[in-house]
C-alpha cells in the first residue's frame, strides 16, 4: 500500500511537471529568462513563478505578471489539477484562451489581462466551480458573453472589458449572487441591462463604459445598497432616473452616465450618498437645475454637467448650487459648460475649494461680470469663454498662481488687460479674443515665460508690439490679428525658434518687414496682410523650409519678388496681392503651382502663371482657411 501510495505520488509530480514543461514549450520569447530557468536540475516547485502546496508537492499557483513573455497558453496547463491561481496579467500571449482550463476543478483566481488572446471565452470554464476571479480585460476576445459562466455559484469579480464582445448580457446573470464587480467596457454589447442585475444582493461595481446599451436603466439596479461604482458612460441609454422615487445608494462614490440620451431632471436622492466622490452627468437631456443642496456631498472631487439643458432656478439669476458647492472641500473638477444657465457666477465661487484644478463654464449664456473672487481660485484651468461676460479682467486674476490655462474669448469684456496677468507665471495659454479689451497689450507681457499659445485677436488694442513679446521663446502660437496695433516690427526683434504660426493682420503696422523675420525658424504660417508695411520682402524669408501659409497682401511692398522664395516646397498657400510689387513672378519651386490669384492688383509684376479655374480657387480658399483655424 505505501509503494503504490509512493507511486502515485511520483506520477502525480510527473503530470505537473510535464504539464510545465509543456507551457514553457509554447512560449517562443522571454526576455527576462524566467521560464528558462526552468529545468530539471531543480524542483519545479522551486521554479521562477510557481508555487506548490505545503502538504503535497502539486502546483498550486503559476504566477508570471509583467514578464515580457510572448507565445500561446499551452493546453496541457489543463493537468495542473491543483492549480487555484493563475496569473499571466500583461504579457503578449495570443491564441485563444484553451478550453481546458475547464478541467481545473479548484481553480480560484484566474488573471490574463492585458495580452493578445483573440477567439471565444471558453464556455468550458462554467466547470470551474470554486472559480472566484475572471480577468481577461485587454485582449482581443469576440463572441458572446457564455451563458454557462452565470451558474458559477462563486464568482465575484467578472473582467472582460477591452475586447471585442458582442452580443447581449445574459439576462440570468441575475443568478449570480456572489458578483461583486462585473467589467464589461470598451466592446459591442448591445441590447437592454437586464432588470434581473437587481436581484444581485452583493453587487459592488459595474462599468458598462463604451458600448452600445439601449433602453431606460430599472429603478431595482439603483436599490442595490451594495453599489459603490456605477460607470455606463458613452452608450445610448434613456429614459429618467427616477427623480421622484425614494432611491437608497448609502455607499455609491462613483456615478458616470455621460455621453448616454437620459432625460428629466438630477434625482434628489443622490444628496442622501454621501460617499459620492465622482458625479458625471454631462452630455445628456436633463433639464431643470442642480439640486441647490449639492454641498452636502463634500467628499465630492469631480462634477460634470456639461452639454445638458439646465438652467437656473425660477426667478433667480445666480447659478445658486455654486453657493453650496463651497462645502465640496476635496473638488477638484467642476465643469458646467454648454447649458442654457442664462444667469450670473455668484460671488461665492471664491471660495470654492483650494483643491480645485479644472472649472470650466463655456458656452453657457453667463452674463453679468467676473467676480472679484476668482482670483482666490487656485485652478490651473479656467473656461469661461463664449458667454455674455462683460466688465474687465478683473485685476486680481493675478492671485491665481497657478493658472495655466486661461479661456475668456467670445465674451463682451472691456477696458485694458490688466498687468497683473504678469504675475500668472504657470499660464501656457491665453485666449481673450474676440472680446472689446482696448488699451496696450502689457509690456510685462515677456514675464510669462511659459506661455505657449497667446490669443489677443479680434479686440480693440491700440499700442506698438512691445519689445517684450519677443522673449517668449517657448511659443508656439500667435494671433494679434484685427486689432488697432501700431508702430513697426523691430528690426531688433528675438525670433521665436519655436514660433509656428504668427498672424498680425487686420492692424496699422508700418515700416518694412525687417529680415530677422528669416530666423523664425519654426514658422508654418505667416500672414502680416492689411497693415501698412512697405519696403521690399525680406530675401530672409526664403530660409523658413517649414513654412505652409504666406500673405502679405493688403501692404504697401514694393521691389521685386526674392527668387529665395523658390525654395519654400512646403509653401501652398501664397498671397502678395494689393501691393507694388514689380518684375518677374519667380517660377520654380512651389510657384509652379500658384495662379495670378496670388499676385493681383500689382501693376508691374509679370510673368506666366497657370490658369486659375472656379473649381482650383475654391479649394484653395477652403485649405488655406482650415490651415489659420
Amino acid at each position: 500500500s505505501c509503494k503504490f501510495n509512493n507511486v502515485a505520488y511520483s506520477l502525480s509530480n510527473f503530470t505537473d511537471q510535464s504539464a510545465l514543461f509543456a507551457f514553457k514549450a509554447a512560449i517562443n520569447h522571454d526576455p527576462n529568462n524566467i521560464v528558462g530557468k526552468w529545468t530539471t536540475n531543480t524542483n519545479f516547485c522551486n521554479w521562477p513563478g510557481v508555487s506548490c502546496g505545503r502538504e503535497r508537492q502539486r502546483v498550486m499557483a503559476l504566477r508570471l505578471p509583467n514578464m515580457g513573455l510572448i507565445g500561446t497558453l499551452s493546453p496541457f496547463i489543463g493537468n495542473l489539477s491543483f492549480l487555484k491561481i493563475i496569473d499571466l496579467s500583461n504579457n503578449s500571449f495570443h491564441g485563444n484562451i484553451v478550453s481546458e482550463l475547464g478541467k481545473l476543478p479548484y481553480l480560484e483566481t484566474v488573471f490574463l489581462d492585458e495580452n493578445q488572446f483573440e477567439g471565444e471565452i471558453p464556455a468550458s470554464i462554467q466547470h470551474c466551480r470554486k472559480l472566484q476571479v475572471i480577468s481577461f480585460h485587454g485582449n482581443f476576445l469576440t463572441g458572446s458573453i457564455p451563458v454557462e459562466l452565470t451558474t458559477l455559484p462563486s464568482l465575484k469579480t467578472f473582467f472582460v472589458g477591452m475586447n471585442n464582445l458582442s452580443g447581449r448580457i445574459p439576462a440570468s446573470i441575475g443568478n449570480m449572487s456572489s458578483l461583486e464587480w462585473l467589467g464589461l467596457e470598451m466592446n459591442n454589447i448591445f441590447g437592454e441591462i437586464p432588470h434581473e442585475m437587481g436581484h444581485l444582493p452583493n453587487l459592488k461595481g459595474i462599468n458598462f463604459y463604451h458600448n452600445l446599451l439601449t433602453g431606460s436603466i430599472s429603478p431595482s439596479l439603483f436599490n442595490i445598497s451594495s453599489l459603490e461604482e456605477i460607470l455606463l458612460t458613452d452608450n445610448d441609454l434613456s429614459g429618467t432616473l427616477y427623480p421622484s422615487t425614494r432611491i437608497q445608494l448609502p455607499n455609491l462614490e462613483k456615478l458616470t452616465l455621460d455621453k448616454n440620451q437620459f432625460t428629466g431632471g438630477i434625482p434628489l436622492y443622490l444628496l442622501n450618498s454621501s460617499k459620492l466622490d465622482m458625479l458625471v452627468l454631462a452630455a445628456n437631456r436633463f433639464t431643470g437645475q442642480v439640486p441647490p443642496n449639492l454641498g452636502q456631498l463634500k467628499l465630492l472631487q469631480v462634477f460634470s454637467v456639461q452639454g445638458n439643458h439646465l438652467t437656473v432656478k425660477p426667478r433667480s439669476s445666480e447659478l445658486g448650487f455654486l453657493d453650496s458647492m463651497t462645502n465640496c472641500t476635496s473638488l477638484q473638477y467642476l465643469i458646467v459648460a454648454d447649458n442654457p444657465w442664462s444667469g450670473i457666477l455668484p460671488d461665492s465661487i471664491g471660495n470654492l475649494s483650494r483643491t480645485l484644478q479644472l472649472f470650466a463654464a463655456s458656452s453657457s449664456q453667463l452674463k453679468g461680470k467676473i467676480t472679484e473672487g476668482i482670483g482666490s481660485l487656485k485652478c490651473s484651468f479656467l473656461a469661461f469663454d463664449n458667454n455674455n461676460l462683460q466688465g474687465n479682467i478683473p485685476s486680481t486674476i493675478g492671485g491665481m498662481e497657478r493658472l495655466q490655462r486661461l479661456y475668456l474669448q467670445g465674451n463682451q469684456l472691456e477696458g485694458p488687460i490688466s498687468n497683473e496677468i504678469c504675475l500668472l507665471n504657470n499660464l501656457g495659454e491665453i485666449y481673450i479674443q474676440d472680446n472689446k479689451l482696448n488699451g496696450p497689450i502689457p509690456s510685462c507681457i515677456g514675464n510669462l515665460s511659459q506661455l505657449q499659445r497667446l490669443f489677443i485677436n479680434s479686440n480693440e488694442l491700440n499700442s506698438s508690439l512691445p519689445s517684450s513679446l519677443w522673449s517668449l521663446q517657448n511659443l508656439i502660437s500667435l494671433n494679434l490679428s484685427s486689432n488697432h496695433l501700431v508702430g513697426l516690427l523691430d528690426p531688433g526683434i528675438r525670433p521665436i525658434k519655436t514660433l509656428g504660426v504668427m498672424d498680425l493682420s487686420w492692424n496699422q503696422l508700418s515700416c518694412q518687414i525687417p529680415s530677422t523675420i528669416g530666423a523664425f525658424e519654426s514658422l508654418v504660417a505667416l500672414n502680416l496682410s492689411e497693415n501698412s508695411f512697405t519696403g521690399p520682402i525680406p530675401a530672409s524669408i526664403g530660409d523658413l523650409r517649414a513654412l505652409n501659409t504666406l500673405d502679405l497682401s493688403h501692404n504697401n511692398l514694393s521691389g521685386t519678388i526674392p527668387k529665395t522664395l523658390e525654395s519654400l516646397f512646403n509653401l501652398k498657400f501664397l498671397n502678395f496681392s494689393f501691393n507694388m510689387l514689380s518684375g518677374e513672378i519667380p517660377s520654380q519651386g512651389p510657384f509652379r503651382n500658384l495662379t495670378a490669384l496670388s499676385f493681383l492688383h500689382n501693376g508691374a509684376l509679370c510673368g506666366e502663371l497657370p490658369r486659375i479655374t472656379k473649381e482650383r480657387l475654391f479649394r484653395t480658399q477652403i485649405q488655406k482657411s482650415r490651415l489659420l483655424q
